[in-house]
């Protein structure tokens, strides 16, 4: 269990360092005009932006990890959870911070956060659940 938060903790961290080098790079060989501002775009203001839909989005992957997990089918789906709620955010702010855009910034992480705890207590209440229901099917018997 340690080893899978040190796995998925140095990937957050390399895709976040991926996108502040990217960013920087872009910027600086003025390959992006100083007029575009990426974070005008509505993909990355979704994502500097907690709402009711990433916590929906991060309970929805919280479950279905631990399904995959329980399940014994993690080939694919636990990588999905990760790409769909927590480098979107993590890379966001770190390109808002990289723009000077401090708020925004703090706004990605913040969400970050919370898709961080929300995937782990909706993972821990499926997988209650699941243990629940297991007890269940032993008394019924």
């Amino acid at each position: 269990m340690i080893e899978g938060g040190v796995s998925a903790g140095l990937g957050l961290g390399v895709a976040i360092a991926a996108a502040l080098t990217v960013t920087w790079l872009l910027n600086i060989t003025h390959v992006l005009p100083e007029e575009a501002n990426l974070l005008d775009r509505t993909l990355l203001q979704e994502r500097v932006s907690p709402g009711w839909y990433s916590v929906v989005t991060a309970i929805a992957a919280g479950i279905a990890g631990m399904v995959a997990i329980t399940e014994r089918k993690t080939d694919t789906l636990v990588g999905v959870v990760a790409a769909l709620a927590l480098v979107p955010a993590g890379v966001a702010g770190a390109i808002a911070f990289l723009s000077h855009d401090p708020i925004r910034g703090w706004g990605g992480m913040a969400l970050l956060a919370i898709n961080v705890v929300l995937i782990v207590v909706s993972g821990v209440v499926t997988l209650l659940f699941f243990q629940l229901e297991k007890s269940d099917g032993k008394r019924e018997r």
